[in-house]
C-alpha cells in the first residue's frame, strides 16, 4: 500500500517542469547530506554569520525525502521568502518578494540591501559582540504545492541545499554537467 502512494508521488514529482534527475534517498544518504550541511552551517557566510538550512533539515528529518537536480529557470519554485537573518525571535534581515514593499524599504535609510530583494534592519543589528555571534541565516522550509492536493501526502517541505549541498547532490544522481542553470531541491514528506 504504502509503495504504491509512493510510487503516486515520485512519479508527480518527476513530471514537475524542469525536474532533470531524482532519486528517493536511503537514510545513509540523508545522513551525509545532512554532515555535508552541518559542516557548512559552521561557517560564517556573507562576512555577517554562519547559517542553519531549517528547509534541508526538516526534508532530510522527513520518512521520505526526494533529491531533484532542477532546470532552475524552469523548476515551480514557491515565490514566498525563504531567506532571513535572525537573533533569537527577532528578524534583523529578510528576503522582501513584493515590489511595492521593496521600494517602501528603500526609501529609509535605516535600510540597508545586501542584493535587489534582501533588507537588513540596521536599527535592528546588535551593537555587541555576544549578540553578533548569535544572528543566524536562515534558510526556511517551504511548502511545495505540486504535493499539496496530494491525498497521498502529509507535511511536505522543500529545501535548497546549500553550494556544498547542490554537489553533493549532484554527485548522488549522477549529474555530470556544470551547467550553472542547473540546480537541486530536496522534498521531503510523510505519507497518509
Amino acid at each position: 500500500m504504502n509503495e504504491e502512494k509512493l510510487e503516486v508521488v515520485v512519479e508527480v514529482l518527476r513530471q514537475c517542469r524542469g525536474v532533470k534527475r531524482l532519486k528517493l534517498l536511503t537514510d545513509e544518504e540523508k545522513r551525509r547530506l545532512l554532515e555535508v550541511e552541518a559542516e557548512v552551517e559552521r561557517r560564517v557566510i556573507l562576512g555577517i554569520c554562519p547559517s542553519l538550512n531549517l528547509g534541508v533539515r526538516e526534508a532530510l528529518d522527513r520518512p521520505f525525502t526526494v533529491a531533484m537536480v532542477i532546470q532552475t529557470s524552469e523548476f515551480p519554485y514557491p515565490h514566498h521568502p525563504h531567506m532571513r537573518i535572525v537573533l533569537g525571535d527577532m528578524v534583523v534581515g529578510e528576503q522582501v518578494s513584493a515590489k511595492d514593499r521593496v521600494s517602501e524599504l528603500r526609501r529609509s535609510p535605516e535600510n540597508m540591501f545586501l542584493w535587489d530583494n534582501f533588507v537588513v534592519y540596521r536599527s535592528r543589528l546588535p551593537r555587541d559582540m555576544d549578540g553578533r555571534r548569535r544572528l543566524r541565516f536562515l534558510y526556511l522550509p517551504r511548502p511545495f504545492p505540486a504535493l499539496q492536493d496530494l491525498a497521498e501526502v502529509r507535511d511536505e517541505v522543500l529545501g535548497v541545499p546549500s553550494a556544498e549541498g547542490d554537489k553533493s547532490v549532484k554527485t548522488l544522481l549522477g549529474e555530470m554537467s556544470s551547467e550553472p542553470t542547473l540546480g537541486t531541491s530536496l522534498i521531503g514528506f510523510s505519507l497518509r
